[in-house]
């Protein structure tokens, strides 16, 4: 799930807290349940839901196809519905018990430290038993160990499999404006800081974004911008609601000063940007950098098809030469029903997607980033990653717990900011309310 996807898991924001729990039944035997126990020549009609993805749609058209052909038996109906509207169809159809298969989202429970939060929907459809328990089944062991605990995992049980990842920490450059002006990949802050004032000291506008739609800057930049100065985000939430940590203190003005300082090398207008438009905005040249998912990079190689570029990620410190890592969240789950009569051909289904070479033609069909151990990518940008991947971590934003009822200026919102059209006149001004907003929401939270 791309823009749609993201955005509604950013703005909402899309469903997430960190689990932490340690796989129990990782190293298992497999269970009796992926031995039939059903006659092989009885038809069966398993029922995928998912939200339309045309690429994804397509993948999972042709696995089924090659599923179908090594069992005769067992046909595949998909139904798909935009990202909005999914939720809604996966309710229903959860309720009635109307799905086999059903496309997830990353999910992360929520932390006990936090109070008066609703339970995300895929914790509830796990405590209800809608989602099938698949611990002990020895697919599990093909995906890498920290995306099954990161993504899918519940009080130490795993209800899905994560077949795809995306990073969004990081920022798109121009490969041919660097060169002519002899700068390089940024290892710190402070030379990210420095590249963007030389660009702009040089009439070259240094980033763009897709400002129009708030989310672009307010949630994958500024989420971004979280992650270079906290390096255990975990602790760092625990101490926000405990009252250890403030959005106004030291260590958190850090982030709101380079939340501002980032925001000022934006290209003029840039809260003007819609979305669609950035893509080729970028590939023109209008700015010569680009703060977005690595998602956006087929589309940006469609608007300029001979565009020398490349992503890295934001820097994470302000001295020193350790590059960054990625950051971002587990796009693509497949949870089995726990209630359906086809237990068996949903097992099977599984299984046959978590096949080495099954797997391997599905994720380059979707050009995303794979999670599965041994597989690597056969798209030029996405094997650009894999050396900056290495120790994916979840973004800030899927650790983020906010209390409800926060004001407009909680938590890290740059967009406030004089600089991006709002209200807020410095860094510290907004820190100040950001906290103010949280301490408020926190009094009432039960």
């Amino acid at each position: 799930m791309k823009k749609n996807n993201l955005k509604m898991l950013c703005m909402l924001t899309l469903t997430t807290v960190l689990a932490t729990s340690v796989l129990a039944g990782c190293g298992s035997k497999a269970s009796t349940a992926t031995t039939s126990t059903t006659d092989n020549t009885k038809p069966v009609t398993l029922k995928l839901i998912t939200w339309t993805n045309p690429a994804t749609v397509n993948a999972i058209k042709v696995l089924n196809d090659n599923f179908t052909k090594k069992y005769p038996n067992i046909k595949v109906k998909i139904d798909s519905v935009d990202s909005a509207t999914y939720p809604n169809l996966v309710q229903t159809r959860i309720a009635a018990s109307d799905a086999d298969i059903i496309a997830q989202q990353q999910f992360v429970a929520n932390p006990v430290y936090t109070k008066g939060l609703d339970k995300p929907p895929f914790q509830q459809y796990v405590e209800n038993g809608d989602f099938l328990d698949l611990s002990n089944e020895a697919f599990i062991k093909n995906y890498d160990q920290n995306a099954i605990k990161d993504s899918s995992s519940f009080n130490g049980k795993v209800y899905a499999i994560p077949v795809s990842k995306v990073s969004y920490n990081g920022v798109f450059y121009n490969k041919t404006i660097f060169e002519q002006n002899k700068l390089k990949v940024p290892q710190t802050w402070d030379e990210f800081m420095s590249i963007c004032k030389t660009l702009q000291d040089k009439g070259i506008a240094p980033l763009t974004a897709g400002g129009k739609d708030g989310w672009p800057i307010g949630a994958i930049a500024a989420n971004a911008v979280v992650s270079t100065a906290i390096s255990d985000p975990t602790s760092y939430m625990k101490g926000l609601w405990a009252g250890n940590k403030k959005l106004n203190d030291a260590e958190s003005l850090v982030i709101f000063d380079r939340l501002a300082q980032l925001s000022s090398y934006y290209e003029k207008g840039v809260m003007g940007v819609d979305y669609a438009s950035v893509p080729g905005r970028f590939a023109a040249g209008k700015a010569a950098m680009l703060t977005d998912g690595a998602w956006q990079a087929p589309q940006i190689a469609k608007a300029d098809p001979n565009l020398k570029f490349g992503y890295f990620p934001m820097p994470s410190t302000s001295k020193g030469s350790d590059v960054a890592q990625l950051k971002g969240k587990y796009d693509t789950l497949f949870a089995a029903s726990g209630k359906s009569k086809n237990k068996d051909a949903e097992l099977k289904w599984l299984a046959f997607m978590s096949e080495k070479e099954n797997y391997t033609t599905f994720i380059n069909a979707i050009a995303m980033e794979p999670t599965m151990t041994g597989v690597t990518s056969n798209d030029a940008f996405l094997k650009s990653l894999a050396p900056m991947s290495k120790d994916f971590q979840l973004d800030f934003e899927l650790v983020y717990r906010a209390p409800k009822g926060m004001g407009k200026f909680g938590g890290f919102q740059p967009t406030q900011l004089k600089t991006l059209g709002g209200t807020v006149s410095s860094s510290k001004a907004l820190a100040d309310l950001a906290q103010k907003d949280w301490d408020t929401a926190v009094k009432v939270a039960k």
